[in-house]
């Protein structure tokens, strides 16, 4: 099945200034976006470690090096459910992900699979502050060269956007 992003979106994403906000089985979800690292207004920021958005028929991709840095802007302090949708970058290995919560480990992800179109949906809970928060991604995996006519570097890739809902 392929997915069709709406104009709109695929225009903002390849400008790489998106922001996107959903609701879903009567949760909000704060915070969706695909935003350059020096962001400083959007639910999600992602900095180092991150390569440009890259849009695909399934959706939108960020490749990510072996450790990277987001930050989520909470409204409020509290538990929230953090959702990504990782893959690993043409390999059937697959690559165990460490995320971590303002310094605190907070739970390991998995990509398995480099099929874009079925990344499924791992998420960790994890208390956030109201603010700014850091969550760092660490890959058991190395680094691996995109192709030989790509010469970047990554150890994973996540499908767009990264949520974090907050719970009751």
């Amino acid at each position: 099945m392929k997915t069709r992003l709406p104009l709109f979106l695929l225009t903002l994403a390849v400008s790489g200034l998106a922001f996107v906000s959903c609701e879903r089985k009567g949760e909000t979800t704060i915070a969706t976006a695909t935003a350059e690292k020096d962001s400083s207004n959007e639910a999600v920021v992602y900095g180092e470690g991150f390569h440009k958005d890259e849009v695909t028929p399934q959706g939108v991709l960020r490749w990510v090096r072996q450790e990277a840095v987001l930050t989520i802007n909470a409204p409020a302090a509290g538990k929230y459910r953090l959702d990504f949708r990782p893959i690993t970058v043409f390999s059937p290995t697959a690559v165990a992900i460490e995320v971590s919560v303002n310094g605190q480990p907070s739970g390991t992800i998995t990509a398995e699979g480099s099929d874009f179109a079925q990344a499924p949906t791992r998420n960790i809970e994890a208390a956030l502050q109201a603010g700014s928060n850091k969550v760092s991604l660490k890959a058991n995996r190395p680094e691996v060269k995109m192709s030989e006519a790509d010469s970047r570097m990554a150890s994973f890739g996540l499908m767009l956007p990264v949520q974090a809902t907050p719970l009751p």
